[in-house]
């Protein structure tokens, strides 16, 4: 029987509403993530370029990880060129669908349910 109550509700399965229900769950609270479309990671809402220190913050594999990123090349609007290369990997492009599904995933994994085209419709207070 799925309960009515819970200790906490997330609203949206972002990547930040899958990682704060994952962290809730873990911590053994009953979360509910609650998410307006009717699959996780779809429409994509970026183009999914992180910071390798924000990717590991995901606590997911790397599947969604499609290239890596050491530096970069600016040219302005008259033409000139920057070029910067860092050696090493500063950055990684995701498939932001991948990434958001991986992370859905590891929240349930961790015991958060999920209720999919789901939305709020008014915030009620409680004592």
């Amino acid at each position: 029987m799925i309960p009515m109550v819970y200790d906490v509700i997330v609203v949206g399965a972002g990547p930040a509403g899958s990682a704060a229900a994952a962290e809730c769950a873990r911590l053994g609270l009953s979360t509910l993530c609650i998410e307006e479309h009717g699959t996780i990671g779809y429409p994509v809402q970026c183009a999914g370029l992180l910071s390798t220190a924000a990717f590991a913050e995901c606590r997911v594999t790397e599947r969604s990880v499609l290239n890596r990123v050491s530096g970069a090349r600016v040219i302005s609007g008259r033409g000139s060129v920057l070029s910067i290369d860092a050696g090493t990997t500063k950055a990684v492009v995701v498939d932001r669908g991948i990434l958001d599904r991986d992370m859905a995933e590891a929240a349930a994994d961790a015991g958060a349910e999920f209720r999919l085209k789901t939305g709020v419709c008014e915030r009620g207070e409680t004592s």
